[in-house]
């Protein structure tokens, strides 16, 4: 099974970028393993380990 890296950044509501990320995700799921790298998660996480 293929792997797949998913980068994603709070996009707004109803978005073109959001629903076409949401139609992958449904497409692709049982096809490939998804991981999901939220970049908003990941800022937050820094900053709590930097202060």
């Amino acid at each position: 099974m293929s792997k797949t890296l998913i980068v994603k950044y709070t996009p707004r509501k109803g978005s073109y970028t959001k629903v076409l990320l949401d139609e992958f995700i449904k497409l692709a799921k049982g096809k490939t393993e998804i991981t999901h790298l939220d970049l908003c998660e990941t800022r937050q996480i820094y900053y709590c380990l930097k202060i």
